[in-house]
């Protein structure tokens, strides 16, 4: 109402920038323009009446009267139209001309012909269900949207299916000289098979042509001729020719069709239809156009999204469809959803979204992430289930860059509680995450957390943890002072030289070599990195290290969450897994080559949640700074975690404490061996968790029993506490 008020008041000055015009066919020019009241990109056709004549004007016309009436998702869309003294002019949405296919056998533009053709028999089809003819259908009358859709424009002649035959180009007149007698489609559908032709073959010269089948697809053919029937009743109908095409087999039946298809229907789907659609649209995405992609997919996910509820089944190809965005589209586009997926509680949804967090994390800012993403993610920590701390813990090798230095803090304060935590792979996966974060951390708490955290992973009962502290310490070696190497790493590196475990034993020669030659650089003055075949060795560890973890702690959380998932309710429950329901590896890989050797022998994973249970008291009652992170030179070579955990009073002086090892119901490592110098105590004393003595009787003055009384003859005896 407001455009034609203005055309009223102002006919000489439009309300549209026009762009370089083209020509477009006999009558109209094309060319681009922008709406000067909110900058939209829309396309002006444009009719000369000073070189028109009466009949040519009443058609220009008739264009914006059936324009502005018809609506159809692949008819041109009216948006305006003014006139000026000179010239007609017809604003629509932005298009431009159908040309001919340069590669057929492209999938991309062999499925765009597939779905231009499917929506032109539904345009002729709903045109005729109408009682309304084209009557001037070739490719020149289809137009393309920046999505790539077809759109029938050109309406100039449309009218009544029993109107005569207008004037028009000889080579677009089908055979039959009276259409009346013929099919009230026969005449449309003959311009279809025109449009087919010049789709694959270019701009037809003479009708005789259209004998020549030349580029068309041998599927096609079948439906082809009887598109260009020399005999109108021959010509299917537009409906059933439709159906017939869709069936298996023939040239519009193929999986992307169907779930394009599928996607129009959305709002009234079921919904496992519908995530069953979403799980294999990525698979298609690759044989679809981009333009499509983002014009017409994007907005009908981004809707299912918003207002179907459809959360986290259309997060994957969403993502996959938002690489092919610009940084101003991402952010404006699919940044929000994945904030408001990132605020669900669904821990399906929160897994996911970490699972795939390398395909969007480049596209989010500094600001984004620490405001409105990390205060979600940090729950993950401390979950019940232990599937979202291990995946939290991951994902913070591409959130921690991301975060300002307060966020950053509390990541570390969080990595101190799960260094202790039940399971073992995330205790792993812990310190494999602090050494390559390493250089992302600020020097002030790098300083206060890296050595304290790699050496109380050295002191592990998880044969794998100790393993991926010995590779942090020599991959983040540069980090540290001399004074630091040789008074606080080097003593506490070298007992785990006799580790039980080889891979240990072998991994920790290769950090001490590296130490000794820091240090003996020091000594001279020449404080350098280590010699070339001593990095290239550090080298081959510290590369193999996130590599052999992955997969290790791939192998170990499949075990340990096994057991959950029998129960259906495990991963929505409150309450923590049950220790005796974890189920410990069947195998690991190797962590190496410096340490290829399998573990000769292993805790149980139940004894291993308990020791860490145990140490996270310990390391509580050593952190001075009340930080999280204690000093591991505190107390760590004398006393137990499992002595810690569970007193027990101590074994007899003439027999070693039997050890029963715990049974589980899935196959496990092989149990410890009692003979093992580790685990057996010899007579007399026990045994602290590296396998140091430790005199019995100074574990049973701590469970505070009686003080065995003096050896020597006629002394009397002491008297009772």
């Amino acid at each position: 109402m407001f455009a034609a008020l203005r055309n009223l008041v102002a006919r000489d000055a439009p309300p549209y920038d026009v762009g370089e015009s083209v020509p477009y066919d006999d009558m109209w020019t094309l060319a681009p323009g922008t709406a000067k009241a909110d900058n939209a990109t829309v396309s002006i056709f444009s009719h000369d009446k000073r070189a028109s004549t009466e009949e040519k004007i009443g058609w220009a016309k008739n264009t914006i009267k059936r324009l502005r009436g018809l609506r159809h998702p692949n008819i041109l869309k009216f948006i305006d139209t003014f006139e000026t003294d000179t010239h007609v002019h017809l604003v629509t949405e932005p298009v431009k001309p159908l040309e001919k296919t340069e590669n057929p056998a492209d999938p991309k533009q062999l499925f765009a012909i597939q779905w231009g053709l499917l929506h032109m028999l539904k345009v002729v089809s709903f045109l005729h269900d109408s009682h309304l003819a084209h009557r001037g259908l070739h490719m020149r009358a289809v137009l393309v949207d920046r999505a790539g859709e077809w759109k029938l424009g050109a309406v100039d002649w449309l009218g009544s299916d029993k109107d005569p035959i207008p004037t028009r180009p000889e080579r677009y007149v089908p055979p039959e000289k009276d259409a009346t007698s013929a099919q009230p489609w026969a005449q449309d559908m003959w311009g279809l098979g025109i449009v087919v032709w010049e789709v694959f073959n270019g701009p037809l010269t003479r009708a005789a042509q259209l004998t020549q089948t030349g580029a068309v697809p041998k599927p096609l053919l079948p439906q082809y001729v009887q598109l260009v029937s020399a005999s109108a009743k021959s010509r299917p109908n537009p409906t059933v020719l439709l159906n017939d095409m869709r069936n298996p087999g023939k040239f519009l039946h193929s999986a992307a069709i169907d779930a394009c298809l599928f996607l129009e229907t959305l709002a009234v789907a079921d919904k496992d239809e519908a995530a069953a659609c979403y799980a294999k649209l990525p698979q298609l995405l690759d044989g679809l156009p981009d333009a499509f992609c983002r014009h017409r997919l994007l907005p009908v996910l981004l809707g299912a999204f918003n207002f179907n509820s459809a959360g986290s089944n259309v997060l994957t190809p969403l993502l996959k469809i938002g690489k092919l965005l610009d940084t101003a589209e991402y952010q404006a586009q699919i940044v929000p959803c994945l904030v408001k997926l990132f605020s669900s509680p669904d821990r399906a949804t929160r897994i996911s979204l970490l699972q795939q967090l390398d395909q969007f994390i480049p596209y989010l800012s500094t600001d984004v992430v620490t405001t409105d993403i990390f205060p979600h993610v940090v729950h993950g920590f401390a979950d019940t289930v232990p599937a979202v701390r291990e995946q939290t813990v991951k994902s913070m090798l591409l959130i921690v860059p991301k975060l300002h230095a307060p966020a950053i803090d509390a990541v570390l304060r969080h990595f101190a509680k799960l260094q202790v935590d039940e399971q073992p792979s995330i205790r792993t996966n812990t310190t494999i995450c602090l050494g390559k974060l390493a250089q992302s951390i600020p020097v002030a708490a790098r300083d206060r957390v890296l050595i304290p955290a790699f050496l109380r992973a050295t002191k592990d009962p998880f044969t794998h943890a100790r393993i991926a502290g010995l590779m942090a310490v020599g991959a983040t070696l540069s980090l540290f002072t001399a004074a630091d190497c040789a008074t606080r790493i080097f003593p506490a590196i070298t007992p785990l030289c006799i580790d039980p475990e080889p891979p240990v034993r072998d991994q920790s020669f290769v950090v001490c070599r590296a130490l000794l030659t820091r240090l003996e650089a020091a000594a001279k003055g020449e404080d350098t990195p280590p010699p070339a075949e001593e990095k290239k060795e550090a080298a081959a560890g510290v590369a193999t290290w996130a590599t052999w973890a992955g997969s290790a702690m791939s192998v170990v959380s499949s075990k340990l969450y096994k057991s959950a998932s029998a129960d259906p309710s495990a991963a929505s429950t409150s309450e923590p897994p049950s220790a005796t329901a974890t189920v410990p590896p069947t195998s690991l890989p190797a962590p190496g080559p410096a340490a290829s050797a399998a573990c000769s022998s292993m805790t149980s994973v139940r004894n291993q949640s308990s020791a860490a249970a145990a140490a996270k008291k310990e390391d509580s009652d050593n952190d001075e700074d009340n930080d999280g992170w204690s000093d591991q030179d505190d107390g760590w070579s004398t006393t137990t975690l499992n002595t810690k955990a569970a007193p027990k009073p101590a074994a007899p002086a003439t027999a070693a404490i039997p050890i029963k090892p715990t049974t589980t119901a899935s196959p496990a490592l092989p149990s410890p061996s009692l003979s093992s110098p580790a685990l057996s105590p010899a007579a007399g004393e026990t045994r602290d968790l590296k396998g140091a003595a430790r005199p019995a009787r100074l574990g049973a003055m701590r469970l505070g029993e009686k003080k065995a009384p003096a050896a020597s003859t006629g002394s009397a005896p002491a008297p009772a506490p």
